[in-house]
């Protein structure tokens, strides 16, 4: 079946090859092995730090990362060699065990650059570095070819640190809403000096956002009072968030059950937002969470928290008057990479035989399971086995906040169908996405490729 490319981006190209990449990693096709990758390697996020690559693998075996510089059809040959350099420089950045330049058998101008890389390859790199080459059918990018895989003698100092279990491709969410990303921006906007300076943003954030409202007394309440005060961040609902409000219902049913006293109540609260002396509260636990979505949506840099391009547009289109949740459904979207994790579950759940679909719990373990089988997400060997947590339950909240999946009764299920998607929908948003934000992504390509000239 012939793919109409005109209408695929960098992304979904990627990830078309990059499918079947891993298929033969994880079914160790014959060559396709080597000290790197084997048939445990699975997708994991990317870490957006300059240079930032385009897909990213782990082996929990070989505790080994390998980057992946794809470069599409559509790129004439001295944008591909280009990617070569890009290759080279993932070696030393963000963890990078290894890599592989994926390019096209023949580039848009026509020049038989499989061959000729194939060359240069087994010339210069085999043996030397642990990058490989592997190349595509122009026509279509799903036909690939091996043109020299890693040596098999090289692997020394390969080993990383494990990525963390949130580390999915596409970005982990928790339920805070879009204008709190876009506060943490103006944050970053404001402190200019670069010492500790993620310590920095986020106990602004923390005392004038999250823990603060426009009356002074209410915010120190907020602070000092089990009352459910809002602060001045407007929620999905459009209504004023209620800060620590799950912890102080606590407080306060054990201060009725005479489990604890109403001063020991009030301490409780103060540990659980103190910004000082507490290696795991709320203060240290939503600001992971808060900083694993924006560095995986490339709103900022990971290392030093500078605004991105893409960051900078968010913050200009919600000041002109954007509504909020689209603007930051388009980033989820397609930057997140939520649209693949979407694509995802349709494909899968167009397969499932009908008894995986009597019932969400049934459903969703058919869901993990075939996810994981496919290298797709990340086995976590170390997950309680009592995780309450259902699977994708925080995205299932986000993708009806941005009005992208039905609803049956309330519930996401629907029986003998799974999560039903408002596909029209999510086109629009894509589309939308492309028309503003995308236009940064090509200048940030003609930008790196004019550093590593």
């Amino acid at each position: 079946m012939l793919i109409d490319l005109s209408k695929k981006s960098h992304d979904q190209l990627s990830r078309l090859t990059c499918d079947v990449i891993l298929e033969n990693w994880r079914n160790e096709k014959k060559g396709w092995t080597n000290n790197f990758v084997c048939s445990d390697t699975s997708y994991v996020g990317c870490n957006t730090n300059f240079p930032s690559v385009d897909r990213s693998f782990w082996s929990p075996r070989n505790l080994t990362r390998v980057a992946i510089e794809y470069k599409p059809y559509r790129n004439r040959k001295e944008e591909v060699v280009k990617g070569l350099g890009q290759s080279l420089i993932y070696l030393n950045k963000n963890n990078n065990s290894a890599s592989f330049l994926v390019c096209p058998d023949i580039t848009s101008d026509s020049f038989e650059m499989g061959n000729y890389l194939e060359t240069f390859f087994n010339d210069n790199i085999k043996g030397r570095l642990p990058v490989g080459l592997i190349t595509f059918d122009p026509h279509d990018p799903r036909k690939i070819k091996l043109r020299c895989n890693i040596d098999k003698t090289l692997f020394k100092n390969a080993q990383q640190k494990a990525p963390t279990k949130e580390e999915s491709y596409w970005a982990a969410f928790r339920d805070w809403p879009p204008l709190s990303y876009y506060y943490l921006l103006k944050c970053s906007q404001s402190i200019t000096n670069n010492t500790n300076r993620k310590d920095k943003i986020w106990l602004k954030y923390w005392n004038d956002y999250y823990l603060s409202s426009d009356d002074k007394n209410k915010s120190e309440k907020i602070k000092n009072s089990l009352d459910l005060i809002p602060n001045k961040i407007k929620g999905f609902d459009n209504k004023l968030m209620i800060p620590v409000k799950g912890k102080k219902e606590i407080f306060k049913k054990q201060i009725i059950n005479k489990i604890i006293s109403h001063a020991q109540g009030i301490n409780k609260l103060k540990l659980s937002i103190s910004t000082k002396g507490v290696k795991e509260n709320l203060f240290q636990n939503y600001k992971k969470n808060h900083f694993n979505f924006m560095n995986h949506c490339n709103l900022w840099d990971s290392e030093n928290f500078n605004i991105s391009a893409i960051g900078e547009m968010y913050i200009s289109n919600i000041e002109k008057g954007n509504d909020p949740i689209e603007e930051m459904a388009k980033i989820t979207l397609v930057k997140g990479r939520h649209l693949e994790i979407i694509n995802d579950i349709i494909d899968i759940t167009m397969y499932l035989p009908s008894d995986k679909k009597l019932n969400d719990s049934i459903y969703r373990e058919s869901l993990e399971n075939n996810l994981t089988k496919k290298g797709f997400i990340k086995k976590n060997p170390n997950r309680a086995k009592n995780d309450s947590r259902k699977f994708l339950t925080a995205e299932l909240q986000l993708w009806t906040h941005f009005g992208i999946k039905k609803k049956n009764n309330g519930k996401h299920f629907f029986p003998n169908e799974g999560f039903i998607f408002n596909i029209e929908k999510i086109k629009k948003i894509e589309k939308s996405y492309y028309d503003s934000y995308g236009k940064l992504e090509i200048l940030q390509s003609d930008l790196f490729s004019n550093v590593i000239q």
